[in-house]
């Protein structure tokens, strides 16, 4: 069974130093683009912030793991924070540090420091969970096949991510990797013609 540690709860740290004020906050996120737009909502919520600096790690659906110093001295602030996502072993995460200057430089040992502890803190306030993979399809159906897929799925056991209604329904869901062939023979005998399955 395939697994991965991750964050408990998505969580909020502050550390204060020299006037300056570092707002740690922690999420889960599967992919690049879900990453990038939790950035571009904090900085929506925090248009007075001098930075926000981040780091995450995805190697369960997308093999990759990016950091950012958003304009602070090189290696000073996305490292530090990518440093302790490491250290912590988790994947599937995001940690942002939002700070707001306090009129103190900190300088390049001051700022490592600063960054490094509001992320630690962030983790520390999150928690740790062991999850097990898994996978993801999006089905498309008519309206009128809607209630025969349903009443299937609901014999398995699935997260649902999203639904769409327009001319067809389509239901985005995820579930177990192990239990995905049973999915797919579950799917097989429905003997649905409208059906489209996607991995996503």
């Amino acid at each position: 069974m395939a697994s991965y540690r991750t964050i408990l709860t998505e969580s909020e740290s502050l550390y204060k130093v020299s006037g300056s004020k570092h707002i740690g906050k922690t999420f889960r996120v599967h992919s690049e683009k879900q990453a990038k737009q939790i950035i571009q909502n904090l900085w929506e919520e925090h248009p007075q912030a001098t930075h926000i600096c981040f780091a995450y790690v995805l190697t369960v659906y997308e093999k990759l793991e990016r950091s950012s110093d958003d304009g602070e001295p090189g290696g000073t602030a996305g490292k530090p924070i990518l440093n302790q996502i490491k250290s912590a072993k988790l994947t599937e995460v995001l940690v942002a540090v939002i700070r707001y200057y306090g009129g103190t430089k900190l300088g390049v040992s001051g700022l490592i420091d600063a960054y490094k502890n509001a992320a630690k803190l962030a983790i520390e306030a999150s928690g740790v969970e062991e999850c097990e993979v898994e996978v993801q399809y999006a089905l498309t159906v008519s309206h009128e096949e809607t209630p025969s897929l349903m009443n299937a799925l609901n014999r398995l056991s699935f997260r649902k991510l999203n639904t769409h209604v327009e001319l067809d329904f389509t239901i985005e869901i995820s579930i177990k990797e192990e239990s995905e062939i049973q999915f797919l023979s579950v799917l097989k005998d429905l003997r649905l013609t409208s059906l489209e399955e996607t991995k996503i």
